[in-house]
């Protein structure tokens, strides 16, 4: 084991969860509305800075055989990583975000959150390859996850990999009947009624609800 790692302080523990909370895969969606004010569900600038802080205070973080919410890993350095990954994210530097992500997946490699995360920066580059692979292996690792991981699995695997959009559309509707006010899951259901469907008024409506 590492004699400088830490066990993450409350405060760190905290700051993490609220971020893990937001899943990751649907972050990587939300680029795709930066340019739409009216659908822009970003984490707080003050929540960022507390995760970014927490992420300071812990550069080296022992391995633990604990889930964080809905953020499934034996690892917290794994979970730390998968962290970055968002913020790079947010940040639009996806290349950064896909090391990060890489890395976790290198601590933890039956981390879904993290190779659903690389499934979709894959198939956000038009990697068809890289994306089935990703995306596969996540199903293929849904034994112990919460869920919410394992719908969001499958929902973007029903999306990117099927291109089944009414069933993933169904799939993440599931997500909604667990968790009403996911935004995110509720941002993706606005750009594929919009993008995919072209129903610009329902897009609109869980758009709304997006920032409520």
């Amino acid at each position: 084991s590492n004699p400088r790692a830490v066990d993450p302080s409350p405060d760190a523990q905290q700051a993490l969860a609220v971020l893990t909370e937001s899943l990751h895969p649907d972050a990587e969606l939300n680029i795709i509305f930066k340019n739409a004010a009216w659908l822009d569900c970003s984490l707080m600038p003050s929540t960022h800075l507390l995760i970014e802080n927490a992420l300071r205070e812990t550069p080296q973080i022992e391995q633990t055989d604990l889930p964080i919410q809905d953020q499934t890993t034996s690892s917290w350095e794994a979970l730390r990583e998968n962290a970055l990954g968002t913020i790079a994210v947010l940040d639009l530097e996806l290349e950064g975000a896909r090391r990060h992500y890489e890395r976790a997946v290198a601590l933890d490699p039956a981390f879904v959150s993290a190779l659903t995360s690389l499934g979709i920066l894959a198939a956000h580059r038009g990697d068809r390859e890289a994306a089935l692979e990703y995306h596969t292996a996540a199903l293929e690792n849904l034994e112990k996850v919460s869920e919410k991981e394992r719908l969001v699995a499958r929902a973007f695997y029903e999306l990117q990999v099927e291109g089944d959009t009414p069933r993933a559309v169904a799939t993440f509707e599931e997500i909604l009947q667990l968790y009403p006010d996911d935004q995110f899951t509720l941002n993706n259901l606005a750009y594929i009624y919009r993008e995919h469907f072209g129903d610009h008024d329902t897009a609109v409506r869980f758009g709304r609800r997006c920032l409520e």
